[in-house]
C-alpha cells in the first residue's frame, strides 16, 4: 500500500510537470524533451545589453551636462569680470568728463589728465581689449 501511494504521488508529480509544460495528462511522449526556445533566451540576453547600453548613455549624457555646466559658469565668470573692468573704466572717464565739464565752466581751462595703460596696472583691461577678449571667447 506504501508502494501504491508512492506511485500515485509520482503520477501526480508527472502530471504537475506536465501542464506546466503545455502538456495534459494522458498526451505525454517519452521522447519529447522539453527545452528552452533558443529565441527567448536570445532575446532576453539581447534585452539586457539595450538595457546597459541605455544605462551607460544616460551616465555619459549626465556627465557631459555636468561638464556643459561647469564650462557655462567659468564663461559666465568671465562674462561678469569683463563687464566689471567695463564699468570701471566707464566710471573713470565719466570722472574725467565730469572734472573737464566743471573747470569749463569756472573759466578756466584744465589739463585733463591721461592715464597710460602702465600707470593703472597690468591687471586692468582697456575698453577695447576687453571687449576683445570677450568676442574671442564668445568665437570658442
Amino acid at each position: 500500500m506504501h508502494e501504491e501511494r508512492a506511485a500515485v504521488n509520482d503520477q501526480l508529480k508527472e502530471v504537475g510537470e506536465m501542464e506546466q509544460f503545455g502538456g495534459q495528462a494522458g498526451t505525454k511522449d517519452d521522447e519529447v524533451v522539453m527545452m528552452r526556445n533558443p529565441l527567448v533566451a536570445q532575446s532576453k540576453d539581447m534585452q539586457a545589453r539595450l538595457d546597459q547600453t541605455q544605462l551607460a548613455l544616460r551616465e555619459q549624457e549626465a556627465q557631459q551636462k555636468a561638464e556643459a555646466t561647469v564650462v557655462r559658469h567659468e564663461h559666465i565668470n568671465e562674462l561678469q569680470a569683463d563687464r566689471d573692468a567695463l564699468a570701471a573704466e566707464l566710471e573713470r572717464l565719466k570722472r574725467e568728463v565730469d572734472f573737464a565739464n566743471q573747470s569749463q565752466q569756472q573759466g578756466r581751462p584744465q589739463a585733463v589728465q591721461m592715464v597710460s595703460h602702465a600707470e593703472r596696472g597690468s591687471s586692468q583691461q582697456t575698453p577695447h581689449a576687453a571687449s576683445q577678449s570677450c568676442a574671442h571667447r564668445h568665437a570658442r
